[in-house]
């Protein structure tokens, strides 16, 4: 009997490979070198910082906030990381940071814009509609409508309010705004009813703020009305939407 052919068994790729061994090391080293060079090659390294869009922060703080490296290559720098450290500033709303070949850096940001004074038992910040604290107090922020909560502390800069009462006195604004009736002040009495001062100086106690929409096209005829008689008023009281109370001045 004649014995069985062995059967070939198929090289694997190590085997394959082993006559050019010299020719992989080669290629290997001069990858190794050349990502070596680009990494280290001088003119990769930030040239160029070009910031956009910012008015009231400073190019200063959106660059110390950046911690952009002069003397690592460009594109070997984390954005997304100076992104996150950029929008922690807060008057800035959303960064980005992208480079332009061969060196440069663009950063570019949008910020917030103020829309509130947010009066707490530690004193008074400038918030923007989302309610995150900007800054402290100015005088130029004087006609910017008051949030009042004696009961809720100073937030740090940066920090969003999240307490449900000031998101409640930030719609009421705005829903005000959007009747034209210009509100120097909102907040809640002791039970937890709307106040609001107009610009003019009127108090105008809306009470449960469920009915609000009701409530608020009733100011301005009644405002209209008693401006035609002469007589000044103190406050409106529409607690009792179907029969409101007029309160004069002395």
């Amino acid at each position: 009997m004649s014995r069985p052919i062995p059967r070939r068994r198929k090289k694997t790729a190590v085997a394959r490979l082993r006559p050019f061994w010299f020719l992989v090391l080669l290629l290997f080293a001069v990858a190794t070198f050349g990502a070596y060079f680009l990494a280290t090659w001088p003119a990769l390294r930030p040239h160029a910082i070009v910031v956009e869009g910012n008015h009231v922060v400073t190019r200063d703080a959106i660059l110390d906030a950046a911690r952009i490296d002069v003397h690592t290559n460009a594109w070997l720098q984390n954005t997304r990381a100076m992104t996150q450290r950029i929008e922690a500033i807060p008057y800035v709303d959303v960064a980005s940071v992208h480079r332009r070949p061969p060196s440069t850096f663009v950063i570019d940001v949008t910020e917030r814009v103020p829309f509130a004074r947010l009066v707490t038992a530690d004193g008074v910040v400038i918030v923007d509609r989302t309610l995150r604290a900007l800054q402290a107090l100015e005088p130029s922020f004087g006609g910017l409508p008051a949030f009042v909560d004696k009961t809720l502390s100073e937030p740090h800069l940066g920090a969003t309010v999240t307490e449900p009462e000031l998101i409640a006195l930030r719609d009421d604004e705005e829903a005000l705004a959007n009747a034209r009736l210009a509100a120097i002040s909102l907040e809640h009495d002791k039970f937890g009813d709307l106040v609001v001062t107009l610009h003019d100086g009127v108090r105008v106690l809306f009470g449960d703020e469920s009915d609000l929409a009701k409530k608020i096209p009733l100011v301005e005829p009644i405002l209209t009305q008693v401006g035609k008689s002469g007589r000044s008023i103190s406050a409106i009281d529409l607690r009792a939407p179907k029969t409101p109370v007029v309160v004069y001045k002395k």
